[in-house]
């Protein structure tokens, strides 16, 4: 059967050619059976401290953590302006509601608030990069919340 291509390289031919049109420096697929992750060679790097290896997995099947995830595809921004400081960093806590970063899709800028309170554990965007519809953006550890006085 000369000419049909097999449906997995169909696939793959897909998933190279998005990330060829996009700024993605990996992609990850996972289908419940097989975890692939695809890297670009290139200068930039994969954020430091990121396994989607091993990252990934726990973060998506325990209760204790929260993932931030993209709405939409769009420009993250991790800061109000670049002279400014980061809205948020690993390590700091947040509370539900409070504002963690900013994505601009066609010329229009929606705020990204935490739908959980935190802390943030993994932050997986770097400020300025294109995201993708449910990247993660970031995962909060639900069971780390600072006490409160009374």
């Amino acid at each position: 059967m000369a000419g049909k291509e097999a449906p997995w390289l169909i696939d793959l031919r897909k998933t190279l050619k998005t990330m060829r049109d996009t700024n993605a420096d990996y992609l990850v697929a996972d289908d419940g059976y097989n975890k692939t992750v695809i890297r670009r060679r290139s200068h930039t790097s994969v954020p430091k401290g990121f396994s989607p290896e091993e990252d990934l997995p726990n973060y998506e099947n325990e209760t204790r953590y929260s993932q931030i995830k993209a709405p939409f595809t769009g420009v993250l921004y991790r800061r109000p302006e670049p002279e400014k400081p980061y809205y948020v960093n690993e390590g700091d806590f947040v509370e539900e509601g409070q504002i963690v970063a900013m994505i601009e899709a066609m010329k229009l800028v929606n705020v990204i608030e935490a739908t959980r309170s935190g802390q943030v554990i993994k932050i997986f965007c770097q400020d300025g990069t294109t995201v993708n519809k449910d990247d993660i953006l970031m995962v909060l550890n639900l069971t780390k919340i600072p006490m409160q006085n009374h």
